[in-house]
């Protein structure tokens, strides 16, 4: 729907203006975030408290990273997966080589535990997002069944109704008796799953009428079909 797709415009929109944002921050000779607070390149602010690893780093990545696999993870998984794990690596091993910037494990360790910790949280995102469309699918599919079911009873019980007055009919029987051998045949339905208690129960009535298995059975088939379209 619209809402979802200008969220989803506005993620990525939001993620590619903050990875070039990103890259000119870390490749750039000199600290720009020090010249823009201390009006120094060659120092690097502490936003953050550092713990093991450069904190810094560990939030930037994890930002940029989960922005990255919430809009391609899906369909570039292996590829996004790579970018992340690679730029992590290398923006830092770019330290050596560029002015007023210096390389740092705690650095480089924070970015990559940034990347992972931003995919274990992505993976469980995704986990906890099918579990509940599948519980979602589970009752639909419930639902479903207990209204088909419900359905086929009523269903069967119309044709029962309506195969008790043809057999009465042919039997000759009184508004009365028709109506306790109406009964008689749902009630026969109830001997086991299928159809085939209500047919021993006909062929058995009929049996002195000339109804062959055929006709019983088409008969049930006509009837049943009726009923169908009484509940459409």
């Amino acid at each position: 729907n619209f809402i979802y797709k200008t969220i989803l415009y506005m993620t990525k929109l939001i993620f590619h203006i903050l990875n070039i944002t990103f890259t000119i921050f870390y490749l750039y000779p000199g600290s720009i975030l020090g010249f823009l607070i201390y009006k120094d390149l060659g120092k690097q602010p502490q936003i953050t408290l550092d713990f093991v690893v450069s904190s810094n780093h560990v939030y930037a990545f994890a930002i940029l990273s989960f922005l990255g696999f919430f809009n391609y993870y899906k369909s570039y998984k292996y590829l996004i997966i790579c970018y992340f794990f690679s730029i992590s690596i290398f923006f830092e091993l770019f330290h050596l080589i560029i002015p007023n910037r210096s390389f740092q494990f705690l650095d480089l360790f924070g970015n990559i535990f940034g990347v992972l910790l931003s995919l274990l949280i992505f993976i469980l995102y995704n986990f906890w997002r099918k579990m509940s469309t599948f519980d979602e699918r589970e009752k639909s599919f419930e639902k479903k069944f207990a209204h088909d079911e419900e359905l086929q009873f009523k269903v069967s019980a119309r044709r029962n109704k309506y195969l008790g007055q043809w057999v009465s009919q042919i039997l000759g029987y009184n508004p009365d008796q028709e109506k306790e051998y109406i009964l008689s045949v749902i009630k026969a339905d109830f001997a086991e799953a299928g159809d085939e208690d209500v047919f021993r129960k006909l062929k058995t009535d009929l049996k002195d009428y000339s109804k062959s298995d055929e006709e019983i059975r088409n008969k049930m088939n006509e009837l049943n079909e009726k009923a169908k379209s009484e509940f459409k």
